[in-house]
């Protein structure tokens, strides 16, 4: 690792957005965090992304919005594949868009697949796998993750 940790994390931040990401000048992106395939990807202000993180997929984008905060470990993949024949499984590659709300928490070592989309203020528990879409103010958790609590503060 060049650089450590959280040391530098608008530095990090300013390198992806030199290699066309978009995001936004207050966001903190931890140096270990890895941004991979041909994908568009944006994060938004006051936002945290955490160590070792990887936001990857083939095909469709990853849209993080405003002050949400991302834990250590997290994998957001918005690539797939259909199911092939039985020379080979892995198929045609697929993707869909992934939207992450404003304000949202996702804990540590959570995985978020393609398609999904994660309302405002949502929680994600550490280490759920997250395969269908989220309400907003609402605690999701195991896998597949399923809603643990509604918050009513809102």
């Amino acid at each position: 690792m060049l650089l450590p940790r959280l040391r530098f994390p608008h530095l990090n931040r300013a390198c992806y957005c030199m290699l066309g990401y978009d995001i936004a000048v207050t966001a903190r992106i931890c140096t270990s965090v890895k941004m991979t395939g041909n994908i568009e990807i944006s994060i938004g202000h006051g936002t945290f992304v955490g160590d070792h993180t990887k936001l990857t997929g083939g095909i469709g984008g990853i849209r993080i919005g405003e002050n949400c905060d991302i834990s250590d470990n997290v994998i957001i993949c918005s690539g797939s594949h259909n199911l092939g024949d039985r020379y080979r499984r892995a198929g045609v590659g697929t993707g869909d868009d992934i939207l992450i709300g404003d304000g949202a928490w996702i804990g540590l070592g959570a995985i978020v697949l393609s398609g999904v989309t994660i309302g405002k203020g949502a929680v994600i528990g550490a280490g759920a796998v997250v395969v269908g879409d989220v309400p907003e103010n609402s605690l999701v958790a195991g896998n597949p993750a399923v809603v643990k609590r509604i918050f009513l503060d809102e």
